[in-house]
């Protein structure tokens, strides 16, 4: 028994077949690169003022540790590791970041202001002689003697960390 769909009137086998206005509609424009319709483009998304200033800190101490590199290694790029006192190359090192460690955390929110200071960073060979160096100053429980060094200017001597106790 044949019906009529009730929206297109199209002729139907029986009432639960689908008729022409259920079907997908046909888009010329997506059958070739020469007819397809160009969607425009989203705008790029702005960045935040907390994450340019993010950025911005970031390319400070790049341009830190850069200054401070050159200052401290020689023409091969050796140095010497201020906490086991072992000679390497910079080179060599896979992480470099690890090489650059603040004796004061510049996580620590009591001891951000010291993060760029030149005596508040020691130069060591590998992230253990930096984890190793971050265990003994909170083991030996020296930061507030370490802060006061360091606002004077005064050079650390993390290799002897013990005679700052107080």
């Amino acid at each position: 028994m044949a019906t009529n769909c009730n929206k297109c009137w199209m002729m139907k086998m029986t009432p639960n077949s689908k008729c022409a206005c259920n079907v997908k509609k046909f888009d010329e424009a997506k059958l070739s690169k020469k007819t397809r319709v160009e969607k425009k483009q989203k705008p790029i998304a702005q960045k935040s003022e907390k994450r340019k200033a993010l950025d911005k800190q970031r390319w400070w101490f790049d341009i830190f540790f850069k200054k401070v590199l050159k200052t401290k290694v020689n023409d091969n790029w050796d140095w010497v590791c201020e906490y086991c006192q072992k000679s390497f190359n910079i080179q060599q090192v896979l992480n470099q970041a690890t090489c650059f460690a603040h004796i004061l955390s510049k996580w620590n929110v009591s001891y951000v202001h010291l993060a760029m200071f030149i005596n508040n960073i020691a130069y060591v060979c590998w992230e253990e002689c930096h984890k190793s160096m971050d265990q003994e100053i909170c083991e030996l429980k020296i930061k507030p003697e370490l802060q006061k060094r360091i606002e004077k200017l005064e050079k650390i001597d993390v290799w002897n960390l013990i005679k700052y106790i107080t």
